[in-house]
C-alpha cells in the first residue's frame, strides 16, 4: 500500500499546532491503565498516558436525570514494535465526526496512513510497522437542544495483526453523573447610540427541563451613554425590579429574581445581573433600557468591543451547551454587523 508522506510537517510541528498535547498508549505489554480517565480495556489492558489528547462530548439520559462524558482518542503510542497491522475504529456519529485523514509518526516526520471505512462510523487503518504514534482528526458534535440521547455506543479501537488475531481491545464506557439539567438562552439587540453600539434589550432565558440555579450571571460591557435599564419579567406587564440597580432604594427591590449592579470604569459599563433565586424552566427575565432604536451610524472599533456573556456558579453542574452563552455585534469575518442605521423618521 503506497504511504503518502507529507514534507515538513513533522511531530514538532504537530506539537506545536495543538494537535497533540500528549498521549493515548497502547501497550500489548501493559497490565493496567494508569491516569483517572473512564475506559474498559481487555486482558491485555491499555495505558492511558495523558487525559489531554482526548476528544469528549458530554450528553444526556433521555430522561435527563444523568449527564454523562464521552471520548474519543485523538493520539495513540503505540507501546511496543508491532508487525504491519491494522487498527479497526467505531464510534457513535451522534457523538463525533471522525475526519478520514489519519496520519502516523514514523521517526521525526509523518505520513498519511491508508485508510478504508468500513461501513457507517467504522475506520480501518493499516498501520506499517515502522509507525510508533497514530493521530486522528476528531470534531465534537453538539446535539442541543436533543442531546438526551438512549443507547450511545462508546468508542472502540482494536490493534489487528496480519492474521486477523486481536492484539489489543479497548472500548469508551462514558462516565455518568447524577444531576438536573438547565439551560440558559440569553440574546441582546444591539442598536448604535450616540455612534456607539450598545444594548437596548438583553433577554435571559430559562429552557430547562430543570430551574436554572442561583447565582447565574450575566454580564454586559458597553460604552456608558446609556442610563439605568429596568428589569422585567415578560410575562406579566408591569417591571418587576425597577429599583434593581445596587444603590437605589432597598425597598423598591424585589430579591426573588436577580440583582443589577453598574459600575463604569474608563467609559465603558459593566452590567452585571445575578440571579438571587433558581429561574424557573420555561420563565425569563428583561433588561430594558431606555433607547430602543439606533440614532446614527457606528463608528470603528477601537480597543474595546461591547459583548455579553453568561457564566454559571462555580459549583453547578448539568449545564447545557445552548450556543447561546455570550453575543459579540461582529460578524464571522470580525467586522460590524451591518445593522446599525437610524431608525426611518415620516
Amino acid at each position: 500500500m503506497m504511504r503518502l508522506e507529507h514534507a515538513g510537517l513533522s511531530r514538532r510541528t504537530l506539537l506545536q499546532g495543538g494537535i497533540v498535547v500528549a498521549g493515548y498508549a497502547l501497550s500489548a505489554a501493559a497490565s493496567q491503565r494508569s491516569g483517572p480517565l473512564h475506559g474498559l480495556a481487555s486482558a491485555s489492558a491499555s495505558q492511558f498516558t495523558d487525559p489531554a489528547s482526548m476528544a469528549t462530548a458530554t450528553f444526556f439520559t433521555p430522561t435527563w436525570t444523568k449527564q454523562l462524558t464521552a471520548a474519543f482518542p485523538l493520539h495513540l503510542t503505540l507501546g511496543s514494535p508491532l508487525q504491519r497491522s491494522t487498527l479497526a475504529v467505531d464510534w457513535d456519529g451522534r457523538l463525533f465526526s471522525v475526519q478520514s485523514v489519519v496520519r502516523g509518526l514514523v521517526g521525526d516526520s509523518v505520513r498519511e496512513l491508508s485508510v478504508r471505512p468500513d461501513g457507517a462510523e467504522t475506520l480501518q487503518v493499516d498501520v506499517p510497522s515502522d509507525v510508533s504514534e497514530v493521530f486522528f482528526y476528531v470534531d465534537v458534535i453538539n446535539n442541543y437542544p436533543s442531546e438526551n440521547l438512549g443507547d450511545v455506543r462508546g468508542t472502540g479501537i482494536s490493534i489487528i495483526d496480519a492474521s486477523g488475531q486481536v492484539l489489543e481491545q479497548w472500548r469508551d464506557v462514558p462516565a455518568a453523573l447524577d444531576c438536573s439539567p438547565w439551560s440558559i438562552e440569553a440574546t441582546v439587540n444591539w442598536i448604535c447610540h450616540k455612534g456607539w453600539i450598545v444594548p437596548a434589550r438583553i433577554s435571559v432565558a430559562s429552557i430547562g427541563p430543570s430551574a436554572a440555579p442561583n447565582g447565574t450571571v450575566v454580564r454586559a460591557t458597553y460604552a456608558d451613554v446609556l442610563g439605568t435599564p429596568v428589569l422585567v419579567d415578560p410575562t406579566t406587564p408591569e417591571a418587576l425590579n425597577p429599583g434593581s440597580i445596587k444603590g437605589m432604594d432597598d425597598a423598591s427591590r424585589n430579591p426573588l429574581f436577580a440583582d443589577v449592579e453598574q459600575s463604569v470604569t474608563n467609559g465603558v459599563c459593566e452590567l452585571t445581573l445575578t440571579t438571587t433565586s433558581p429561574l424557573a424552566a420555561g420563565s425569563s427575565l428583561e433588561l430594558l433600557f431606555e433607547e430602543e432604536a439606533s440614532d446614527s451610524k457606528p463608528s470603528p472599533f477601537g480597543d474595546f468591543v461591547p459583548r455579553m456573556s453568561v457564566v454559571p456558579p462555580a459549583d453547578a453542574t448539568g449545564m447545557r451547551k445552548s450556543g447561546r452563552r455570550s453575543d459579540f455585534p461582529v460578524t464571522s469575518s470580525g467586522s460590524q454587523r451591518s445593522v446599525y442605521l437610524p431608525e426611518p423618521t415620516a
